[in-house]
């Protein structure tokens, strides 16, 4: 199902609202005795436009994080039950659900929470953010469907340079199902939509099922062993191929060899060679990195240094004092 809505142009591109990102209350499975395996591969892409369930992600936000706010659900107008004797702890359980992506994205994706620079207004779709709380009707009105739980309504560019950004998604829980949500039904719902915002669909859908988070149903009930309360290996792996690492850890450089002339981190004949080069003045490595050729600290490349970077070669005890170590 799809609601389209006509907003203003955005970056000279045509823009859709587009809703299909609905969890389905199903029957859950009976208790299992042992968990299904996962096959690897059980996760699936939002589609653009007319096509469906694309082979790789078409649909992801230009910048790999997004300003979100569940105070919504503590504000006397957007709440839903949580299970908890107070809407702050549903608040809480809600910033849980964002902070398990965050730690399964880290270096990928993050989800940022509001402040008073970065505010977030309720099913707001066009301030880039995400706003999360309950309503008995979804985004610009429309009804749930009779067993809906949750909906993310996405705006996204479906033409011109910025076809497939993403630009604002917001999340709305259905109170009719209040007295379902447990603690960890609760989150675990907000986790599955917030797979929806950073462009994950519903893989039983595109013909790929398993007992994965963005099921569009669950297959086990909240208290069985096998019920999924967080993202699983394949809902990463696909996450992952929307956002390959952007922010990857520096490889460390490691410290220079003494006599490692070539640098690749041991003393060999090939670096004999350079020292020994040098010492008679010819061009050679040490030119590029004189600090490794004069091995016993001398100030200067000589003979004596190419004996000891022989020996440096060979495993036995030589001179190890080339400058900055």
């Amino acid at each position: 199902m799809q609601a389209v809505g006509v907003p203003p142009p955005v970056r000279r591109a045509s823009v859709t609202i587009a809703l299909a990102l609905a969890i389905v209350v199903g029957r859950a499975a009976p208790a299992a005795a042992q968990c299904p395996a996962l096959p690897g591969d059980a996760f699936a892409f939002l589609s653009l436009a007319s096509t469906r369930c694309p082979a790789t992600p078409l649909v992801l936000w230009a910048t790999p994080e997004v300003v979100f706010d569940c105070r919504f659900f503590a504000d006397g107008t957007h709440q839903t039950s949580c299970g908890e004797t107070t809407q702050d702890a549903c608040v809480q359980h809600c910033r849980e659900a964002a902070a398990q992506w965050n730690d399964d994205l880290g270096g990928r994706f993050r989800y940022v929470e509001a402040d008073a620079a970065h505010p977030v207004a309720f099913c707001d779709t066009t301030d880039g953010r995400t706003s999360i709380g309950g309503s008995p009707q979804f985004c610009g009105g429309q009804s749930f469907g009779s067993n809906v739980v949750a909906v993310t309504l996405r705006v996204t560019i479906t033409s011109g340079p910025q076809r497939g950004e993403q630009q604002d998604a917001d999340v709305v829980l259905n109170p009719k199902f209040n007295d379902l949500f447990t603690p960890a039904f609760f989150r675990v719902v907000i986790e599955h939509e917030l797979g929806h915002v950073l462009g994950l669909d519903h893989p039983d859908q595109c013909g790929r099922d398993a007992n994965v988070l963005m099921r569009s149903a669950f297959k086990f009930a909240d208290g069985d062993p096998c019920f999924v309360s967080a993202p699983t290996a394949d809902d990463l792996a696909g996450a992952t191929m929307i956002y390959p690492v952007v922010n990857p850890e520096p490889t460390p450089t490691p410290a220079p060899v003494c006599g490692d002339v070539d640098g690749n981190g041991t003393v060999t004949l090939s670096d004999l060679a350079s020292v020994l080069a040098a010492a008679v003045d010819l061009s050679s490595g040490c030119d590029l990195v004189p600090s490794r050729c004069d091995v016993d600290g001398s100030d200067g490349i000589d003979v004596i240094d190419a004996a000891n970077v022989e020996r440096r070669a060979f495993g036995l005890p030589a001179a190890n004092a080339c400058a900055g170590r």
